[in-house]
């Protein structure tokens, strides 16, 4: 569920802010949570590069 959580955080920020500043702005917030749930951090970033990216692609509502 937390997962779940964080990519769709992602992508609801990806569509109004543009990828480096979402990393730069994410990055502080998910890194100790996915450290305390045992993620590694390559599978964070490509899973954070991956959902801004599809939400950059979206049009706001």
């Amino acid at each position: 569920m937390i997962i779940l959580s964080m990519n769709a955080i992602m992508l609801a920020v990806g569509i109004f802010i543009d990828l480096p500043a979402a990393v730069l702005l994410l990055t502080p917030m998910f890194v100790p949570l996915a450290a305390a749930i045992g993620m590694d951090t390559v599978h964070l970033g490509i899973m954070m590069i991956i959902n801004l990216s599809i939400g950059l692609y979206q049009p706001p509502l």
